[in-house]
């Protein structure tokens, strides 16, 4: 059972049975009910503010460049200790 969910009552979607046939696949990977897989990925998408309408590319592009930047601030300072820090035997 679902932890937090237990009283709730279930309801009823309207869904194509390839879709459903197709969700259920994906909740027995995750290893989750139907309705935790639902909710998780509901969460996702509010969390991160992603609509499933719109692509990834540009999100993924400007996050890539960012977390590049921070790499070459860490490779650059990384280099600078190593040129000008006082070594023990000098």
């Amino acid at each position: 059972m679902d932890k937090g969910y237990e009283k709730e009552r279930f309801e009823k979607l309207g869904i194509k049975a390839s879709v459903a046939e197709r969700f259920r696949s994906f909740c027995k990977k995750m290893s989750k009910s139907q309705s935790m897989t639902l909710l998780l990925m509901l969460d996702f998408f509010e969390d991160n503010s992603i609509s499933p309408n719109e692509t990834m590319g540009p999100n993924m592009q400007t996050l890539e460049s960012k977390i590049k930047k921070r790499i070459n601030a860490v490779i650059a300072i990384i280099k600078d200790i190593e040129k000008n820090h006082d070594k023990p035997t000098t």
